[in-house]
């Protein structure tokens, strides 16, 4: 059986999973998109053949009980310790020896599912994606994205919407990493009579704009509303998946006119209501910390302004900065559980100084490196990537005690990975939002 195909209208759409079919349409619309190839559901499909089933009795609503953890925790690491399919990996390789034959390309490996970018149960970010994965990193890359359909999140996620993962089929999409000066969301209704939203997570989309509002109205003709993710190199975007948009709040709901200019949804980051109790936080901070954008929340939604009136401290002394906020830290932190009000004292102690200062040094730096980089020929965007990953963090100490947890060969020692990851994280929850239970709780 062949498991891997290049992405063309002829190949069974089946087969092919939500952001696969989205490129397709895309294509279809004359837009740029990447040539991709697609590991299709057959693999995911044999993979799971023979091995436990998923828990037949799922939670509707609220969160799985520990029996049916532990039996996804089954159905998960059986699949990860299946081998390939013989003859796969080297149908792999030569799918991307096809896609870009250089020996330095770089790939996106990213989930494919059948249930991304449906109307209703759109699953976004749901499911793992790897991106500007070298070449010899691919198949464990595909491996990740795979075990990734049968998290607890995931499998949880379908089961209130009367789905599973085995019936519905999951597929991993790969195509060459796309860089460029720009990248975000894009989305428009075009029953609404407000104009096209183009939210920018990273760089000047400035070129870009006319383009991406000229694709958002020849797509909504044929697809109504729509929302699509997009890089841009000038003014050339190149188009990675479209999927149906539900028009949520708008900016003028959250204040219209303001002498802090427009108010923005946060929709990249916070695209679900908050709790009222997050809300609170939001205001309180707002309020006592000055930081480089306002926040405020409006009918549950999180929106953002820039504050025109903050004036950020100069870089010469980030590193002491840093280190006394550090120390501030873990002082409050050390004390015994403090009352509410204590507790809230501490948040804004740090929040302040970590958001108005940190940040916006933190940022200045990386523009700045940027700049430089770009002055002297190079390509700053895998210079980042492979900098984050030498540099000691946070982020990176997260990343290698969870690899941990997973890699661990038996129960006593996933036990002691476990105890050791939520030693230093577990008071961390898998939503920002304080209602949500943290990984201790």
């Amino acid at each position: 059986m062949s498991f891997c195909v290049r992405l063309r209208p002829s190949v069974e759409a089946r087969r092919l999973g939500g952001k696969a079919r989205s490129l397709l349409r895309l294509a279809t619309a004359g837009l740029r998109v990447p040539e991709a190839l697609v590991v299709t559901s057959d693999l995911f499909a044999a993979q799971r053949a023979g091995g436990p089933p998923l828990p037949a009795e799922l939670p509707r609503a609220g969160v799985p009980g520990s029996g049916t953890l532990a039996a996804i925790g089954a159905v998960a690491a059986a699949l990860a310790a299946r081998a390939w399919p013989a003859g796969f990996v080297e149908e792999l390789t030569g799918g991307l020896a096809d896609l870009d034959p250089s020996p330095d390309a770089r790939f996106a490996v990213r989930s494919s599912a059948a249930v991304e970018d449906r109307a209703g149960a759109l699953a976004a970010g749901l499911f793992l994606s790897r991106l500007d994965v070298p070449r010899h990193a691919v198949p464990e890359a595909v491996r990740a994205v795979l075990a990734s359909a049968v998290a607890p999140a995931a499998v949880v996620y379908l089961a209130q919407r009367g789905l599973t993962i085995d019936a519905l089929g999951f597929s991993v999409l790969i195509h060459p990493f796309v860089g460029g000066d720009a990248a975000g969301i894009a989305a428009w209704d075009p029953t609404s009579p407000a104009p096209p939203l183009i939210d920018t997570h990273l760089g000047d989309d400035r070129a870009a704009r006319g383009p991406l509002e000229a694709a958002l109205h020849q797509l909504a003709a044929s697809h109504g509303a729509v929302e699509v993710e997009w890089v841009a190199a000038g003014d050339r975007p190149t188009f990675l998946q479209l999927r149906p948009y539900r028009a949520g709040p708008r900016t003028e709901r959250a204040g219209g006119d303001d002498p802090n200019g427009p108010w923005r949804w946060d929709a990249a980051h916070n695209p679900l209501p908050l709790s009222p109790a997050q809300a609170g936080l939001v205001a309180l901070a707002d309020a006592r910390c000055r930081t480089a954008f306002r926040q405020r929340v409006t009918d549950g939604y999180l929106f953002y302004a820039d504050d025109p009136s903050f004036t950020a401290r100069t870089p010469s002394a980030d590193a002491d900065t840093f280190a006394v906020l550090k120390a501030l830290a873990e002082t409050r932190l050390g004390v015994p559980a403090p009352n509410l009000e204590e507790a809230l004292e501490t948040f804004t102690a740090i929040y302040g100084p970590l958001f108005g200062e940190v940040q916006p040094a933190a940022r200045a730096a990386r523009i700045a490196l940027s700049s430089f980089l770009r002055s002297h020929g190079l390509d700053p965007t895998p210079l980042f990537q492979t900098l984050a990953a030498i540099v000691a963090s946070a982020a990176g100490e997260r990343r290698r005690r969870a690899e941990a947890v997973v890699s661990a060969p038996d129960a006593p020692t996933r036990r002691v990975a476990l105890d050791a990851y939520l030693d230093l994280f577990g008071d961390e929850s898998c939503a920002w939002d304080v209602a949500a239970p943290t990984w201790r709780e």
